[in-house]
């Protein structure tokens, strides 16, 4: 009858999703303590299950570099404060396998966001598969197969997107998410 809500009436219980997921920006904004503290507030008000972030893999995480020798250095310090702290508040990440290293990038220049993330292809298909690899053995061993198994992981971001995310190369890419 036009807009008006009959309140008495037995409802339907509403399944909420909105306390499943928050996003913040990049992995290194997980370590800004005004970041945390936001979600501190937010897990004791909502109590989210998992938080979205990309660069897990770029420089800005300082995860990975090359000796003269082209030999593969990793470091996962930065990583392991974030996901510390993630643990201390029972948040689950959604890992952004993103972006690239400049390091291994195809593309040195290929830049967005104020130029902190290279969004090229690898340089080298089997050292990118080697420092994914790497990275999942390390939090394994960290954290256990019980606890990431329970976290969930995507490739990339707007893999499909002929925007500044997207890449040009379809089968490239579809070969990159298949390593």
């Amino acid at each position: 009858d036009g807009g008006t809500v009959d309140y008495l009436s037995e409802g339907i219980h509403l399944s909420h999703k909105f306390h499943t997921l928050c996003c913040v920006g990049s992995a290194r904004q997980l370590l800004y303590a005004d970041v945390q503290e936001m979600l501190q507030q937010l897990q004791k008000d909502i109590g989210y299950r998992y938080v979205k972030f990309h660069g897990i893999l770029s420089d800005e995480m300082m995860v990975y570099t090359e000796d003269s020798q082209g030999r593969e250095r990793y470091s996962f310090t930065m990583i392991d404060k974030a996901m510390d702290f993630l643990m201390s508040i029972s948040l689950r990440p959604l890992i952004q396998l993103s972006f690239m290293p400049v390091a291994l990038a195809s593309d040195p220049n290929r830049m967005v966001d104020m130029g902190n993330f290279n969004t090229s292809p690898p340089k080298n298909m089997r050292k990118w598969i080697r420092l994914v690899q790497a990275l999942i053995k390390h939090l394994i061993q960290r954290y256990s197969y019980e606890e990431v198994s329970q976290w969930l992981f995507c490739v990339w971001n707007e893999p499909d997107s002929q925007a500044a995310f997207g890449w040009k190369d379809t089968e490239l890419f579809y070969r990159f998410y298949k390593a």
